[in-house]
């Protein structure tokens, strides 16, 4: 993975996310990467998608003096109306399926939710033959 500097006033920590493949992993595959944002004790606060931030580029939108924040997608903290489930490397697939059909991706973290191993997407769960 790759971390990236954000400004310092802000303290975080942003690691590159991709959805790639082997079939679609070349010259622009970071086209499809989606860039994880964390506060200072890396606790998922939200992400940056990458191709909507090149379309806000591309439409004068954005700049790169603006603010991480003015761009990222935040998750939803919210107990009642989006209540927490722990992914675990033991998650059966069947759960982590039913959970990426209203979810972009799962963040896998170990038992005591203090590490984020690995990114989960519906793209991990195809068949290709």
């Amino acid at each position: 993975m790759r971390t990236y500097r954000v400004p310092s006033n802000w303290r975080m920590i942003a690691t590159s996310l991709t959805y790639r493949t082997p079939r679609n992993f070349g010259p622009n595959a970071y086209l499809n990467w989606k860039i994880r944002i964390l506060d200072h004790n890396r606790k998922p606060l939200g992400y940056l998608d990458v191709p909507s931030l090149k379309k806000k580029w591309e439409a004068g939108e954005a700049n790169p003096s603006d603010a991480v924040s003015a761009h990222m997608s935040r998750f939803n903290r919210s107990v009642t109306t989006n209540p927490y489930t722990v992914i675990t490397a033991d998650t059966p697939l069947a759960d982590l399926e039913r959970f990426l059909q209203d979810n972009i991706f799962a963040l896998v973290t170990d038992y005591d939710r203090k590490f984020v191993l690995a990114v989960a997407t519906g793209q991990d769960l195809e068949v290709r033959f």
